[in-house]
C-alpha cells in the first residue's frame, strides 16, 4: 500500500507541472539564449534589399542584395553580386543608395526604346543618398572608386565606417546641386526602410543604342542601370541559433570522443577568408 500511495503523488506531482521541464531555470536560460534578440523599432539594425535585373534583356542572367547594418556606431555596407561572363565581366559597377521608393518599369520607358537607362532610372529613384564605393564615411572621398567584378562576373563587397562621421556628411552643406547627390537636413536621420538599392554598369561589349541617355559624365556603359531592389528591415532572426556543442578534433588529429587519429585533419587557423576589396579608378 506505501507504494502504490507513493505512485499516486508522484502522479499528481507530476500532472500539476504538466511535464513541462521547460519551466526550469536551467531550460528557461537555454530557450534565452536560443531565442532571436528582439529587435526594438529603431534605425539601429540591419536592412536588406534583394535586387532584381530591370534591362535582363541586356544584362542576362543576373542577381544580388544589398545589405546595411547600424550599430551603435558603426555603419556597415555588404553586397552580394552574381553576373555572368559576357555582361559584367571586369568592370566597375556602381553601387548606392537612393531616396526614392519604388524601382522603374517599362512604363518609365519615356523614349520607348526598351532600355531603361541612367535619365529615366533617377526620374524614378531620385539622388543619391549613400554611395557603397571605397569610403562610407563621405559621399566623395570614395568617389569612383567601386568593386571590380571577376572574370566570371560577380563580386562580394564590404566596407566598414564610422555612422558619426557618415551622418556628419550628410548633414554637411550642398556645394553642388548638380550632381546626384542628397544631403539631409542636420540632426535628422536618413530612412533606409523602403529606400532603393540599384547598381550600375555593364560591360563595353554590349551593343546600346543611341538612344540610352545619361546624367553624368562617365561612359554610358558605366551608367546603365542593371539591378534594382528596396530595403527592408530584418526584424527577425532566420532560425534559431543551433547551441549544441559538437567535438572538434584537436590539432594533432586526435578525436577526443574514441581517441582515433584523423592523419588528414587540417590545422584549425580559426581565420576567416576576407570579403573580395578590389576597387577600380
Amino acid at each position: 500500500m506505501k507504494y502504490i500511495s507513493l505512485l499516486v503523488t508522484l502522479f499528481f506531482i507530476s500532472c500539476g507541472n504538466g511535464g513541462n521541464t521547460s519551466s526550469s531555470p536551467t531550460a528557461k536560460k537555454i530557450q534565452k539564449e536560443a531565442d532571436p534578440i528582439k529587435i526594438e523599432n529603431v534605425i539601429d539594425g540591419q536592412y536588406l534589399a534583394k535586387m532584381l535585373p530591370i534591362n535582363s534583356h541586356l544584362s542576362g542572367n543576373i542577381s544580388g542584395s544589398m545589405t546595411v547594418s547600424i550599430d551603435k556606431n558603426e555603419l556597415v555596407g555588404d553586397v552580394l553580386f552574381f553576373g555572368n561572363e559576357l555582361s559584367t565581366a571586369n568592370i566597375a559597377l556602381e553601387q548606392t543608395i537612393h531616396a526614392g521608393e519604388r524601382c522603374p518599369n517599362l512604363n518609365d520607358d519615356q523614349n520607348e526604346d526598351g532600355i531603361l537607362d541612367e535619365q529615366e532610372t533617377i526620374a524614378v529613384i531620385g539622388q543619391v543618398l549613400i554611395p557603397l564605393d571605397g569610403d562610407l564615411n563621405s559621399q566623395w572621398l570614395g568617389a569612383n572608386s567601386y568593386p571590380l567584378s571577376d572574370s566570371f562576373g560577380g563580386y562580394y563587397y564590404n566596407q566598414v565606417a564610422s555612422w558619426d562621421k557618415t551622418l556628419d556628411d550628410l548633414w554637411d552643406e550642398d556645394i553642388n546641386d548638380q550632381d546626384q547627390l542628397l544631403k539631409i537636413p542636420a540632426r535628422t536621420l536618413p530612412e533606409f526602410e523602403g529606400r532603393i538599392a540599384m547598381i550600375r554598369g555593364i560591360s563595353p561589349k554590349i551593343n546600346l543604342p543611341e538612344t540610352t541617355s545619361k546624367l553624368s559624365s562617365k561612359e554610358i556603359h558605366s551608367t546603365l542601370p542593371v539591378l534594382c531592389g528596396i530595403f527592408r528591415k530584418i526584424k527577425k532572426a532566420p532560425g534559431r541559433r543551433n547551441i549544441e556543442t559538437y567535438p572538434m578534433p584537436e590539432l594533432s588529429g586526435e578525436n577526443p570522443e574514441d581517441n582515433t587519429v584523423n592523419p588528414s585533419s587540417p590545422p584549425q587557423t580559426g581565420e576567416p577568408s576576407g570579403p573580395i576589396t578590389n576597387y577600380g579608378d
